[in-house]
C-alpha cells in the first residue's frame, strides 16, 4: 500500500471554472457525458462558422479547461470545432482523481466527437499527451498534435539527470514507488508504434517540466510520419508568450497535411522541424 498516491503528486486540479468561450463571443454547447453514476465529463464544444471537423484537446494535469481557451484562437478562426474537456474531478466534471479514469473519460468524448465530425484531430498537452497516442492508437482520426510531450514512465530519470542529481537509489527508490501505480495504457513509445495518422510534436528546447530528450525519443518511437518542431518558452507558453507564431506553426503544418486552407498567417516560423516518415 503506497502512503501517497502518484495521482496526490502529479495532479493539481482547479475546481472552479472562471472563464468560458463566451470570453472570445464564441457559441459553445456544455455538455455533460455519464461514465457511471458517480463519474461525468464535463466538455464545452466550441463551434467554427465553416467547420473542416473536430480538434479534441486532452488537457494536462492541473487547473481545467478555462486554461485552453488561448487554444480557440488557434483552430475556431481556420474552421475547426473545438472540445475542451475536464477529467473526472478537474474543474466540474464529478468522479475521482485517477489516472486509469482519464483514459476512459477520454475515450468517451472522443466517441462523443465522432457522433458529431467524421473528421478528429487530437490535441494532447502535457500529461494529454499519452492519453492522446493511446486513444489515437485505437481510433481512425485524421492528425495528432502533441506538445509538451510526457513520457512518465521516464519522467524520473530525466527529471534527475537535467538537475545533476545522479543518483542511482535516489532513482529506484522513485521509480519503485511510481512505475506499478502508472497503468499500461500510458506507454507512450508503445502506442506511438501503432498510429497511422500524421503527427506533430511541439516541444521547447527550454521546457523545465517535461524534458526535451524525453521528447525526443518518443519522436523516434513513431512509425509513421511524423514532425518535431523545437518551440520557445517554458512549458505550455509558447501559444502565450508568442500567439502568432504558434498559429502559424500549427496551421501551416495542418495545411501540408490537406487538412486546411489558406490561413491569414503572413510569416512563417523559423525554427527547423525534424521530419521523419516512413
Amino acid at each position: 500500500m503506497h502512503c501517497t498516491r502518484l495521482e496526490d503528486v502529479i495532479l493539481k486540479p482547479n475546481p472552479t471554472i472562471t472563464l468560458t468561450p463566451a470570453l472570445y463571443q464564441l457559441p459553445y454547447e456544455r455538455v455533460v457525458l455519464t461514465i457511471s453514476p458517480q463519474r461525468q465529463v464535463v466538455l464545452w464544444h466550441v463551434r467554427a462558422v465553416r467547420t473542416r471537423g473536430i480538434v479534441v484537446v486532452f488537457p494536462g494535469s492541473d487547473q481545467n479547461k478555462s486554461a485552453y481557451l488561448p487554444l480557440l484562437s488557434v483552430f475556431i478562426p481556420n474552421g475547426f470545432d473545438v472540445i475542451l474537456m475536464d477529467y473526472e474531478g478537474f474543474g466540474d466534471s464529478a468522479g475521482q482523481l485517477a489516472l486509469a479514469n482519464f483514459i476512459t473519460d477520454a475515450r468517451a468524448v472522443t466517441r462523443f466527437a465522432r457522433q458529431r465530425s467524421h473528421s478528429i484531430i487530437l490535441f494532447g498537452m502535457s500529461l494529454g499527451t499519452p492519453i492522446a497516442v493511446r486513444i489515437a492508437a485505437e481510433t481512425r482520426i485524421q492528425a495528432l498534435i502533441l506538445e509538451g510531450t510526457l513520457d512518465i514512465n521516464a519522467q524520473n530519470e530525466a527529471w534527475l539527470a537535467e538537475r545533476g542529481y545522479n543518483y542511482s537509489w535516489l532513482q529506484k527508490m522513485l521509480d519503485d514507488w511510481s512505475q506499478d501505480q502508472i497503468p499500461s495504457d500510458y506507454d507512450i513509445k508503445t502506442y506511438a508504434q501503432q498510429i497511422t495518422a500524421p503527427v506533430l510534436l511541439l516541444h521547447s528546447v527550454d521546457d523545465e517540466v517535461t524534458p526535451y530528450q524525453n521528447a525526443r525519443r518518443v519522436f523516434e518511437a513513431f512509425s509513421g510520419s511524423v514532425q518535431f518542431c523545437p518551440i520557445a518558452h517554458r512549458h505550455g507558453q509558447m501559444i502565450k508568450k508568442d500567439h502568432d507564431a504558434y498559429i502559424i506553426q500549427v496551421i501551416s503544418w495542418l495545411q501540408q497535411q490537406g487538412l486546411t486552407g489558406a490561413s491569414r498567417a503572413t510569416r512563417r516560423y523559423g525554427n527547423a522541424c525534424i521530419v521523419h516518415t516512413i
